[in-house]
């Protein structure tokens, strides 16, 4: 088989070595009007392994008689499934089924570059984590404040929120679109907040099995 290197692996999260499976040429249309050059255009379709984890991954590639292979750019190039170069967390499990649902979803719309639509799902799992904790009061300010007064989220925790949110509302109303880079942290930041919310559910039972501390006789 003919090995190529540098393919991004959805599994090991990094460019792997991969084995070329399979390879299609397929004309969509041809032009031949003209008997002394012939334009044609169409797909090239082929199918990697990951030479570590055996993953395997298609990619559509256009060509083009009149266009040269190094001139597509990886915006041009589709691959199937989608590259994927962050993995849903385990621990979203211990989500609502709600939230588990949508948290899916952002993470699809992340990996297919729908960036907006990435942050208004964000902005919404907000809202959810939010709303299960004090109820829909008020104002989303009026909630976070509330959040901050009963112990739930830190001073510098509500203005990184407050940021979020205030994005998240941008890319519904004002047709804001964040950059991968901002996504990320933005992603980042709501992840962290899920992640502690998630944790907090286990302390009980930590607590339990931490052997208590024998008092010495006498005292």
């Amino acid at each position: 088989m003919k090995k190529v290197k540098s393919i991004h692996c959805s599994n090991c999260l990094r460019k792997t070595t991969h084995d070329l499976l399979f390879e299609k040429k397929i004309t969509e249309h041809e032009d031949n009007r003209d008997p002394d050059h012939v334009a044609a255009q169409g797909y090239e379709y082929r199918l990697y392994e990951c030479c570590g984890c055996h993953n395997v991954v298609m990619r559509k590639m256009p060509w083009c008689t009149e266009i040269l292979p190094d001139e597509y750019t990886d915006e041009d190039i589709s691959w199937y499934p989608a590259l994927v170069n962050r993995n849903l967390p385990k621990w979203h499990q211990r989500l609502p089924g709600i939230e588990q649902k949508l948290l899916k979803e952002i993470f699809t719309a992340y990996h297919s570059d729908s960036q907006t639509l990435a942050l208004m799902g964000l902005r919404t799992i907000l809202d959810m984590f939010i709303v299960r904790k004090i109820g829909d009061i008020g104002t989303f300010k009026q909630k976070l404040e509330k959040l901050g007064t009963l112990g739930y989220l830190s001073a510098s925790q509500i203005e990184i929120i407050d940021t979020v949110i205030n994005a998240g509302s941008a890319a519904v109303h004002r047709a804001y679109q964040p950059s991968k880079e901002k996504l990320i942290l933005i992603l980042d930041i709501v992840e962290t907040l899920l992640h502690q919310d998630a944790l907090s559910s286990e302390i009980p039972g930590i607590i339990e099995e931490i052997p208590k501390r024998v008092q010495p006789h006498g005292k």
